[in-house]
């Protein structure tokens, strides 16, 4: 198959491109160049969090309380895992996301064997299709001439 022999190429480059570690930390990029590609969603999301790291102001509509605070504790954000990439773990995850790829060629090819399949058995039919229309033809075209040789007979 001609998609086979394009999209294993298209792996083999794709193997070689992230075979070497320091490659595969430059192609992933920055945490500035994920933030662009952020749906909206994930977006509210991280604003969502950005807004309860933030303290509580006091409202303004609420009177100032005569009482001194017992008590404050103060609002420390919780400590942020620090994102350490290591290479096996990503080079595992993009083996994974290849053999996911690969399933779904995989899945492709069945379609496409099987639209094949389809098209030969269409082309097939049609085939005889045609061959019945040019016997149909073939009888009209007799029975035109018999038709036409009995008028002839019948006006004599």
């Amino acid at each position: 198959m001609g998609v086979r022999a394009l999209l294993g190429g298209i792996s083999k480059k794709i193997k070689s491109r992230f075979s070497d570690e320091d490659d595969l930390e430059d192609e992933l990029g920055s945490d500035e160049d994920l933030d662009d590609d952020l749906s909206e969603d994930e977006e509210d999301e991280e604003e969502d969090l950005d807004d309860l790291n933030e303290k509580p102001e006091p409202s303004p509509t609420s009177p100032p309380s005569t009482k001194p605070p017992v008590s404050e504790i103060p609002l420390t954000p919780a400590p942020q895992e620090q994102k350490v990439s290591s290479a096996p773990h990503d080079s595992g995850k993009i083996s994974a996301e290849l053999a996911t790829i690969k399933t779904k060629i995989d899945l492709l090819e069945s379609h496409l064997q099987n639209i094949e399949s389809k098209e030969a058995l269409y082309k097939s039919e049609a085939d005889r299709y045609m061959q019945y229309l040019t016997y149909i033809s073939d009888k009209l075209d007799n029975l035109a001439r018999e038709h036409a040789e009995l008028e002839r007979l019948i006006r004599q």
